[in-house]
């Protein structure tokens, strides 16, 4: 785990104290965990897991897959939406295209 830790927190490039702040986990804490001197806790790990955005299983060296399930299954839902949109705007004119393409920009800048 103490990998794991230090790799997200630099890949992020926070210092420990900064990690404190947005986890309320103590800077001591974070190095002792950084280090493997501390005793890691589930609330912690899951506080750590979803500050960065990575399941609880990679964090703890478990997998080297980083996105928890639901969001795996979330992007496999918008994956096959998207084929399916792929699939009927690829039989579409030039025209019937352009104008898809207006209506998706339009939508997109009422949100």
């Amino acid at each position: 785990m103490k990998t794991r830790l230090k790799e997200l927190r630099l890949e992020k490039n926070l210092t420990q104290t900064q990690l404190s702040l947005h986890t309320n986990i103590s800077q001591s804490s974070l190095c002792k965990m950084e280090t493997e001197c501390a005793n890691v806790n589930g609330s912690q790990i899951v506080a750590l897991s979803q500050y960065f955005g990575v399941s609880t299983d990679y964090f703890l060296c478990m997998t080297n897959e980083k996105l928890p399930v639901d969001v795996k299954i979330a992007i496999q839902r918008e994956t096959t939406s998207f084929q399916k949109l792929f699939y009927y705007y690829s039989k579409l004119n030039s025209y019937d295209k352009e104008l898809i393409l207006n209506i998706a920009a339009w939508l997109e800048r009422r949100t």
